[in-house]
This record gives structure tokens, sequence and C-alpha cells, in this order.
């Protein structure tokens, strides 16, 4: 059996999304860590059972345009691995208004293209795969005048000491290559 489909969708909570479908079969990214309303086109589906209907996840195709509006992402640890950079408390819910890119999943991968994130705890540009088996890998990329300019904010209620160069300033890579499981 094979399934090929596209269609729009508008306004489906990502939580109860994840909650139907049983969290995609997976247990590290799932309905617990994720809030918000996605909205998007998916351009091209395709899904396929064998003839015992079993679902077949390396026949699986997708590309999709989604945007997560008023979304948060809650206690997921590969994200708290950053604890390096920013408070742990400030990464265990992450506040985002809006967050848009094109989805492609195929041979069991999610691809994510860069993407901005602007959020409650860090603006960063992210992109990488994540496997069905929760083999991730991440590229990151921090602007380190955030994240100082951030932690002065923070302990100096004042601002006016502050002031943002127009050079830019010094950007932090990190790459994010493993399991995304919980130890």
């Amino acid at each position: 059996i094979v399934l090929e489909a596209s269609g729009r969708l508008e306004a489906l909570n990502i939580e109860e999304v994840f909650h139907q479908f049983h969290n995609f079969g997976q247990s590290e990214l799932t309905d617990r860590h994720l809030r918000g309303t996605v909205y998007g086109q998916l351009a091209f589906v395709e899904a396929s059972w064998s003839p015992q209907l079993q679902f077949l996840q390396k026949e699986f195709r997708m590309v999709s345009d989604l945007e997560i509006r008023d979304g948060a992402l809650i206690a997921y640890a590969p994200v708290e691995a950053l604890a390096g950079f920013i408070r742990v408390e400030e990464l265990r819910n992450i506040k985002f208004s809006s967050l848009t890119n094109r989805i492609r999943i195929e041979d069991r991968t999610i691809h994510i293209p860069v993407m901005d994130v602007n959020s409650s705890a860090i603006n960063l540009d992210l992109s990488g795969t994540h496997s069905f088996d929760n083999e991730v890998d991440y590229q990151v990329r921090v602007n380190m005048i955030d994240i100082l300019q951030r932690k002065f904010s923070t302990r100096n209620k004042d601002k006016t000491f502050l002031e943002q160069s127009k050079e830019g300033g010094l950007n932090v890579y990190v790459s994010m290559i493993g399991s995304a499981a919980a130890p």
C-alpha cells in the first residue's frame, strides 16, 4: 500500500500531533518537550505499508514548509548540552514566537536546512540531521557577543552601558554529533 499526498496544515497543536502519532515511534523528542501551533504546506508525502500492514519507515518521504508559532522546547537534553554557554535554567524552557523551515524526511532521517532560531534563551543558527534511530548531526552557530551581552544584562539592570558594534562579533560554532538518547 502506498499513500502519496500533499496538503496544508492550519493551526495544529504540535503537542497533540506528537501525542496522537505516538511520538512517531521514538522517545527522545516527545510531546512532553514541545508546545506551539503548526502551520505549513506539505509539498510531498509518500508513505508505504507492507502486505501485512506494517509501516515501512525506510520508504517514508516528506518535504514540507513548516512554521511553528508561539512555540517552546521544554527540557530537551541535546539543547541543554549548550549549558557551557548559557545558564541551564534558561535552556529548560526555550520560548520562541515563530520558527520557519523546509523540512525533508527520507531514508529514516530528518534533514534540517540552516534556520535562524530567535528564542528567550539564545539566538542561533541551526542545521543538521536527526535519524529515526536518534542519531544527530547538528551544526550550531552562536554569536558570542549576544551571549556576553545577555549575561551582562541579567547582572546589570541598567542597560545604558551596552552598545553593539556594527562590525559583527565573534561566532562560536558547536557540533553535536552522536546519540540523542538520554544516558
